[in-house]
């Protein structure tokens, strides 16, 4: 009888693994309805940071000394990434923060388009790759450029999703190069309600 329930309770949890992977990649391009939610969601948060910040896995660190990486506060507690729905949440939240209400017609195409913004300290390079190793596979930024405080990589949306099919659960790495080292960050199956 354990194992029957046991057996059961795994392919529940296999069930809601893949509707969330599939939510995560299967809203692009936003239509309008989203983009209004979107901007809703992010008027009632008023300056919360909408989009998921994850931190380097344990272990996979060398001996690099990235004395940016404990200089700059905002990314102390990891990297931050967008999808372009929560990228325009977060614009909404910081507008509503200073009492502004964002509209639809505001929203770019550049800030609707389907890509995955990741946030960094300065770095050489930055890909997403898979988990497996066995069926290795590489996503290269469409742009990466140096803001003011951090660098802002972009990654098409579908690619990643192609990428993260590899993976049983969906989960994949973003790796952060610089001076001939790594630093990982893994996007766990957890953190998929953070990225519609």
């Amino acid at each position: 009888m354990k194992k029957i329930m046991l057996i059961i309770i795994m392919l529940m949890l296999a069930s809601m693994v893949t509707a969330e992977k599939q939510k995560l990649f299967q809203n692009y391009p936003l239509t309008d309805e989203l983009i209004i939610q979107a901007l809703e969601e992010g008027a009632k948060e008023k300056g919360k940071f909408t989009g998921l910040k994850i931190k380097a896995e344990k272990g996979l660190w060398g001996t690099i000394n990235f004395n940016v990486w404990s200089e700059l506060n905002r990314f102390k507690s990891g990297i931050e990434i967008f999808t372009p729905y929560t990228w325009i949440t977060w614009q909404a939240s910081q507008n509503a923060e200073k009492y502004l209400t964002m509209e639809k017609s505001q929203i770019t195409k550049e800030m609707s388009a389907s890509v995955l913004r990741i946030f960094s300290p300065q770095v050489n390079h930055i890909v997403i790759r898979t988990t497996n190793k066995e069926e290795f596979s590489v996503i290269q930024p469409i742009e990466m450029k140096l803001d003011s405080d951090a660098m802002e990589s972009h990654f098409s949306i579908k690619e990643v999703g192609e990428l993260s099919e590899l993976d049983e659960k969906g989960e994949f790495f973003i790796v952060l190069i610089k001076d001939d080292e790594e630093k990982k960050y893994k996007v766990k199956t957890k953190h998929f309600k953070k990225l519609p």
